[in-house]
């Protein structure tokens, strides 16, 4: 019985190993200058997201701010977006539904204000998500019709 213990820790530990230096990867890109404003902002959505969404969110609404930030001082709304769909995310893995939807609702007027239709379409079928888990499913059905008709649009 030991053995067997001994090597199911093993081997999970050898799971926690793999995936530390992808997030320290994605962290050197974020804090690479010279990379593109748009692969800073990946790499840090990734990192916050694979590193900390599950088990952490308190610390995905910390530096989720941290990316505002960037978006606003390089002008690139793209990040602030991405920042506040990490918020809605990590709101929902803490199922503050309510709070959810309005860190969603930000992400969607940033969208609709580029006239980025990918972004406005997968927001509005965040936002219909929540309706949903929220019994709201007039809304809900509403905001995945929006979001279908744009993906049919785009030929998605």
């Amino acid at each position: 019985m030991r053995k067997l213990l001994l090597i199911i820790l093993i081997s999970s530990s050898g799971i926690c190993l793999i995936a530390q230096p992808n997030l320290d990867f994605l962290y050197t890109v974020w804090l690479d200058g010279s990379q593109s404003d748009s692969i800073r902002t990946v790499a840090f959505r990734d990192y916050v997201k694979e590193g900390f969404l599950n088990s952490d969110p308190d610390s995905v609404l910390i530096l989720a701010d941290e990316l505002i930030e960037f978006g606003k001082n390089r002008n690139y709304p793209i990040a602030q977006a991405s920042a506040f769909r990490l918020k809605g995310e990590a709101s929902s893995e803490k199922r503050d539904y309510l709070q959810a939807l309005q860190y969603h609702k930000e992400e969607l007027k940033i969208y609709e204000h580029l006239s980025d239709q990918d972004g406005i379409a997968k927001s509005l079928t965040r936002i219909g998500y929540l309706y949903g888990l929220q019994d709201d499913y007039p809304k809900a059905l509403d905001h995945y019709t929006r979001s279908v008709e744009i993906m049919e649009k785009l030929g998605d």
